[in-house]
């Protein structure tokens, strides 16, 4: 019940239950577990994105972190918290996804994205590659992700060359494979979902660049169903 702030390498978190109060002693100067605290992690690089899971779990330019209380039975505070590392791949400064129950990041190099879900048995977060069957659909990195639930699950990422990359992620389907949207008259700059005005679909919105230089905002049309 906390809200966490990242600055460079420092964890910063408000008052149990309290998001906008940052008092980290009581009015006679003494600590409390459930007052404002911060810490600094030990990673050699700044923290680029956190989200939250089971745990906390950050990104920096080297490796993916899971910050939790070190006794579970009690809730995280200042005398209990610790960061342990989950893998060492290294994120890009792209914000990631949660799906379902997996979360998705991109790579430093913005070439490879990352699928990150707990392992009971490693007792650790597993980040394997969506893209090792199809590394050509990153070519010019990827830039930002969307995730449309609704009607359809698709996963979207911009790419550096104003296409876009296109995964239907169904984990129980398990598909491998990607697609591209290519705009005709320009190229995508920013993409993002929107749930519609009836909150049955997500509706993709689109910044997108025209060949003679205009920006504009555009919606992609709606998907056609069958009959």
């Amino acid at each position: 019940g906390r809200l966490c702030h990242f600055k460079q390498f420092e964890l910063l978190a408000s008052v149990a239950g309290d998001y906008l109060n940052h008092i980290t002693t009581t009015s006679s100067g003494l600590l409390a577990g459930d007052l404002a605290f911060r810490r600094t992690l030990s990673t050699e690089d700044p923290i680029l994105w956190a989200v939250g899971d089971r745990k906390i779990v950050v990104g920096t330019a080297s490796r993916e972190i899971a910050i939790g209380a070190i006794n579970s039975a009690q809730a995280i505070g200042g005398d209990n918290i610790e960061a342990v590392p989950q893998s060492f791949y290294g994120s890009d400064r792209v914000f990631p996804l949660q799906i379902g129950t997996t979360g998705i990041f991109v790579q430093r190099g913005g070439r490879k994205l990352r699928q990150a879900q707990y392992d009971f048995g490693q007792d650790r977060y597993i980040a394997e590659n969506m893209t090792v069957w199809c590394r050509h659909i990153t070519r010019g990195g990827v830039l930002q992700l969307a995730y449309q639930k609704e009607p359809e699950e698709l996963l979207f990422g911009v790419r550096g060359d104003g296409q876009m990359l296109v995964h239907p992620h169904a984990p129980e389907q398990q598909i491998k494979g990607f697609s591209r949207i290519i705009h005709g008259d320009g190229a995508v700059l920013s993409a993002t979902t929107i749930a519609s005005a009836d909150g049955k679909r997500d509706e993709v919105w689109a910044l997108v660049r025209r060949a003679d230089g205009v920006k504009s905002v555009q919606r992609m049309a709606a998907w056609r169903d069958d009959g």
